[in-house]
């Protein structure tokens, strides 16, 4: 038995990670050829860095267009900083992949779940379908690499499941802290 959903807008949300979570374990195995042709090639840093950049350009022109307030900027600062933080020691760039898989598919739970909620029943951010969303994409990433452990190519890593769990608490905690900053903006301003 499945939950209806309340709005067109939490089907898409849904759909998108269901898309999302099915494109990541069908890739599971071509994804290493992939990955090794492009070392090969001398091509691996460059072209996950470029994606970095390309999600970094989106996130903040995203941002950008939402005319954000000074706490914002902050909030968004702080989180590229963090993010910087947490990228720089791993050393192979294909484990860095994890930060944008993980933090975009618990950003699609997390804003389904808040979505999900009923207009005036305390729009005020809470701490439920923040822990939902990490819970249901480290479960996600969980099975990950499970499915790797099965697969002759892959191997199950203990470490990129708590990778996984770090991107989505990263998501949920930047995207909980931008709608704060937000609020905190616009009662700022009258």
């Amino acid at each position: 038995m499945s939950l209806p959903v309340r709005s067109a807008r939490e089907r898409r949300l849904w759909f998108g990670a269901g898309g999302l979570l099915a494109a990541i374990y069908a890739s599971l195995y071509s994804v290493r050829p992939l990955a090794n042709w492009l070392r090969d090639h001398g091509l691996l840093r460059v072209s996950i860095g470029a994606l970095f950049l390309v999600v970094a350009a989106v996130v903040l022109r995203w941002c950008l267009a939402r005319s954000p307030g000074r706490r914002e900027i902050a909030v968004l600062a702080l989180f590229g900083v963090l993010y910087l933080g947490v990228l720089w020691p791993i050393r192979m760039p294909e484990e860095r992949f994890h930060l944008l898989e993980y933090g975009l598919l618990a950003g699609l739970v997390y804003a389904a779940l808040l979505e999900r909620r009923r207009p005036g029943a305390g729009m005020r951010w809470s701490a439920l379908p923040g822990l939902l969303a990490v819970l249901v994409s480290g479960l996600a990433g969980w099975i990950d690499e499970g499915i790797q452990y099965l697969l002759p190519n892959r191997y199950y890593d203990r470490v990129d499941v708590w990778l996984n769990v770090l991107a989505a608490v990263m998501a949920v905690g930047a995207l909980a802290a931008l709608a704060e900053a937000r609020r905190a903006d616009r009662a700022a301003a009258g």
